[in-house]
């Protein structure tokens, strides 16, 4: 996939990505494209946009430098008229599904913006684990008698997590997924940035609600060993 070359593309991430860090009380310096983070050295952050047709960039930003020299990166899309407004969503897009679920996953920053932390056992072991929003791209499932979203695929996947085997350290998930008349639209489960076709299959077996239209819902999680 070709980046886009665009005046300062990859600039631009660099200092929207900053902005959201110093909003957040993290300083942070730039190095070429890098940001990088004078109270926590080990860590950078950089981010890259790609044309996936006409309307529509993907914004890939990854977080490096924790665990040694291991990378998360987290994928997301803006849809608008021209490249700014395509930007400025997925920006908006990261900020609401992932960027405040690294914060105190990887920066010991408070929860915020809906991340909630909670320790889960995990395969035997009590891990930390940081949930971001569940959000939307297209619309909410159908909701349930109080008005809410249905949303129980949630807890299904996590008491399905509590029982699978897992491997220490850290490690980070991300779920898409799309239903449309009963049937399966998008399908995504990705553990480390590679499908978990095990989790994939357990997701399409769940009873999800029905509508005529399409709907979607993605969350992403932070999963680290457990603090003292």
């Amino acid at each position: 996939m070709s980046r886009i070359h665009t005046p300062g593309p990859r600039n631009s991430v660099s200092h929207a990505l900053r902005q959201y860090f110093e909003g957040h009380g993290i300083p942070t310096t730039l190095d070429g494209d890098v940001v990088r983070f004078p109270d926590h050295p080990a860590l950078w952050a950089d981010g890259d946009l790609f044309p996936r047709g006409e309307h529509v960039i993907q914004l890939d930003v990854s977080l490096g430098g924790f665990d040694r020299d291991r990378i998360l990166t987290e994928a997301v899309v803006g849809i608008g008229r021209d490249r700014s407004a395509q930007f400025d969503m997925a920006m908006k897009v990261f900020a609401n599904a992932s960027f405040h679920v690294l914060l105190p996953a990887f920066f010991g920053t408070p929860p915020c913006h809906g991340t909630e932390r909670d320790t889960w056992v995990i395969g035997g072991r009590p891990r930390d684990v940081y949930s971001g929003l569940i959000t939307t791209m297209l619309s909410y499932p159908p909701p349930k008698a109080d008005g809410m979203p249905n949303l129980d695929f949630f807890p299904q996947f996590i008491a399905r997590l509590e029982t699978t085997p897992f491997p220490q350290g850290t490690h980070w998930i991300r779920i898409a997924q799309e239903r449309i008349a009963g049937e399966i639209g998008m399908n995504e489960v990705l553990l480390d940035n590679e499908h978990w076709p095990e989790m994939m299959e357990f997701m399409a077996g769940i009873e999800w609600p029905y509508a005529e239209t399409s709907y979607d819902v993605r969350v992403f999680l932070v999963v680290r060993e457990a603090s003292e």
